[in-house]
């Protein structure tokens, strides 16, 4: 399993909370921070597997343990 950079992390967890919208694609947040939907699915996929077979996934969802992840490594 590979793991995701903390920069990287923390670049995801401020544009999904900045984020207004109800539900996040990966296509939505694509257009938010200039990053490609693939790659934003491949690296969000340490979370949940699913975001790469499933482009609609609400990334809102990964929200809880994005954060868990950040504030582990912050410490």
């Amino acid at each position: 399993m590979s793991y995701i950079k903390i920069e990287e992390a923390k670049r995801y967890l401020k544009a999904i909370k900045a984020s207004k919208q109800k539900y996040l694609t990966c296509e939505n947040l694509s257009k938010d921070i200039g990053i490609y939907p693939d790659i934003i699915a491949s690296t969000l996929a340490y979370f949940d597997p699913t975001i790469t077979m499933d482009m609609t996934y609400d990334l809102k969802n990964i929200l809880p343990q994005l954060s868990e992840s950040v504030r582990e490594h912050t410490e």
